[in-house]
């Protein structure tokens, strides 16, 4: 039976598989996985070949399992949206139970990302809700649901993002592109900076226009302005405006392809940071800075009131390599590391970051304000 196929950037099975990627193929998805609106036209451009080769090209990867799919990487924290990780160790295991909660957490509505781990944690989950309350009653349904099976589970309340990445950077360095935004194109790339997110920003609230357009776009990023228009019934040009407005605002932040890193010959890791408690506000500042400007930062979270301080998402191309990048991170900042904890990922099954549980909350948000107009 053909294994399912997940839309997520680790698969630990598809490790050091040959599949033959030649210099253009990575070129290709270094740019993708920067901003997967750049036209075929441009690409080709960019590494000296027709656009009709990119879109080959790109359609073997497609079908090769690497490449899959397009995500635009949004801000739930300037929607007012709650976002959490919780994580947790199993027991009682079977194949069977452990597949029923695999299903359990793809088809959650308000799962962001859900990873299978395997170290400390079995599952690491990232998930949203329509506000705190709500999350306390989701977390107890999830509580119910695995009433049998959890033998411990922690809460981490996210306050901060900074970097999304669905490539390592190290291997965007390595293919030496460098991407050149002239002027704002339907790429959006000249208006972009690092993905960063925090929980002190202003909340937005948006029309019912800008809802329509993230609904369409939020799992389809690279769709044309043409294709958005028609699905959404709003003017091409209006589309173009507001994409813009949603990036000035910090509500979207990036455009990435989601790229299997396993076939580039890199493990996905989650290590998780407990911080001493005395630790200066400078030297947390520090330690984010740090991963932001790391060449092996997948994603990158703070916490508040957690049991962890942080959780970070990390590219390696084997154990040594992230034992050497452990290394670095506990010897740099031995004086503020309370404790860590650091789980392989072996598969992700979901990666959105506008789950089907918060389209409704953000259609009934922009219905209320207009009440009042």
């Amino acid at each position: 039976m053909e294994a399912k196929k997940h839309k997520g950037v680790f698969f630990e099975l598809d490790y050091g598989k040959d599949i033959n990627l030649d210099n253009k193929d990575k070129k290709i998805i270094s740019i993708l996985g920067e901003n997967c609106r750049i036209s075929p036209t441009t690409i080709g451009k960019m590494i000296h070949t027709s656009k009709d080769s990119v879109r080959y090209r790109t359609n073997q990867l497609i079908k090769k399992d690497i490449y899959r799919g397009n995500i635009a990487v949004l801000n739930p924290l300037s929607l007012g949206f709650p976002v959490y990780s919780i994580l947790i160790k199993l027991k009682n295991m079977t194949s069977e139970k452990e597949e029923k909660i695999i299903q359990y957490f793809e088809n959650h509505p308000f799962i962001i990302w859900v990873g299978q781990t395997q170290g400390a944690f079995d599952f690491s989950i990232v998930i949203t809700s329509k506000s705190i309350v709500e999350f306390d009653k989701l977390l107890k349904e999830i509580q119910i649901k695995l009433s049998d099976s959890i033998k411990e589970l922690k809460v981490l309340h996210m306050t901060k993002m900074y970097s999304c990445n669905t490539i390592p950077p190290e291997f965007q360095r390595q293919t030496g592109i460098k991407l050149d935004y002239e002027k704002v194109d339907s790429s959006f790339g000249s208006l972009f900076s690092t993905p960063y997110a925090r929980l002190e920003e202003e909340k937005q609230v948006l029309s019912m226009k800008e809802v329509l357009i993230l609904k369409t776009i939020a799992n389809n990023a690279n769709l044309p302005l043409q294709d958005i228009s028609e699905i959404t019934k709003i003017k091409r040009d209006t589309v173009k405006n507001m994409i813009k407005d949603l990036i000035k605002k910090k509500i979207i932040l990036a455009f990435r392809a989601l790229i299997n890193a396993s076939f580039l010959k890199y493990h996905g890791y989650v290590a998780y940071f407990k911080l001493y408690p005395e630790t200066k506000e400078a030297k947390r500042k520090e330690f984010e800075e740090y991963f932001k400007n790391s060449d092996k930062i997948c994603f990158g979270t703070e916490a508040s009131g957690s049991y962890y301080d942080s959780m970070v998402y990390i590219f390696a191309k084997d154990p040594l390599d992230f034992n050497r990048t452990i290394n670095e991170i506990k010897n740099k900042f031995s004086n503020i590391i309370e404790e860590y904890n650091a789980d392989l990922i072996l598969k992700d099954y979901k990666f959105t970051f506008l789950p089907e549980g918060i389209i409704s909350p953000l259609q009934n948000l922009f219905l209320n304000v207009a009440k009042h107009f």
